[in-house]
């Protein structure tokens, strides 16, 4: 038989023989955290006398939490958030109207089981992102399935798409998430067939995912990002049937923040 034959046929048996010892074993269950803290847990469960139980509590606790912070790390860094915010690092006080409850209740996530939409509206630099961003952050850690994309890159990708052939992929990718933030609707228009790219997306989420919309623009000013009050009125139609509105207004953080280092 040649040599790489050989090489092959003992890998084989290696991976069909069953662990011999407590580190194979944890190697083979692919239990990392518990494998490398183990010597130090066995060290700390001498000098203080710890039971059987207790070890192994620590053990498994010490691994389940590992393998949770890495799968929400997974998560988030599949979701394409720009940045991680989180509800404590908002300044509730910088802007002159927004609601703290409406806010803090969106947090248990309920709006997910609902499908509900989430719709935050104000002017630029007031924290619309902030919040989006540290709701759907609150998401990916209890196992939600995240996508963050701005209006104008979700357009974008489609069109770019729809050029090479992996249209139905790329669609797929905004629909099937439960959970989508669509950040800065309204910021840049849209022509006609961005607009229908953006309508597709929304109608296939409706009643089957949330979407948490950020803009800087009232409803009734839709129809210049849509160039067609009938197509803004569809796309409103099916975001607001189920629905909760936050209106956002003050200065801008990022304005206030340069005034002041003047």
């Amino acid at each position: 038989m040649p040599r790489s034959g050989v090489r092959a046929r003992h890998a084989t048996d290696a991976l069909l023989a069953p662990p011999t010892n407590l580190d194979a074993a944890l190697a083979y269950l692919r239990l990392d955290h518990m494998r490398a803290h183990l010597a130090d847990t066995l060290a700390r469960a001498r000098r203080e006398k710890l039971t059987t139980e207790k070890v192994l509590e620590s053990l498994v606790l010490d691994q389940a939490r590992a393998s949770w912070e890495k799968t929400v790390a997974y998560r988030v860094q599949n979701a394409g958030f720009p940045s991680i915010k989180t509800i404590d690092a908002f300044d509730f006080s910088q802007p002159k109207s927004c609601d703290r409850d409406t806010v803090l209740s969106w947090l248990d996530l309920g709006f997910l089981s609902r499908h509900d939409n989430l719709l935050l509206i104000g002017p630029s630099g007031v924290g619309k992102t902030h919040l989006a961003i540290a709701v759907a952050h609150r998401a990916c850690a209890a196992g939600v399935s995240t996508r963050f994309v701005t209006a104008a890159d979700l357009v974008q990708q489609l069109r770019a798409s729809e050029a090479n052939g992996s249209f139905p992929y790329r669609l797929a990718s905004f629909v099937r998430p439960r959970l989508l933030v669509l950040d800065e609707l309204g910021y840049l228009p849209v022509d006609k067939q961005g607009a229908d790219l953006l309508f597709q997306v929304i109608s296939k989420r409706y009643e089957r995912g949330s979407t948490i919309v950020t803009t800087n623009l009232a409803f009734s000013d839709w129809g210049q990002v849509f160039g067609s009050a009938t197509t803004a009125s569809a796309v409103l139609d099916r975001l607001m049937h189920h629905s909760e509105t936050l209106q956002l207004a003050g200065e801008s953080y990022r304005l206030k923040e340069r005034k002041r280092r003047a």
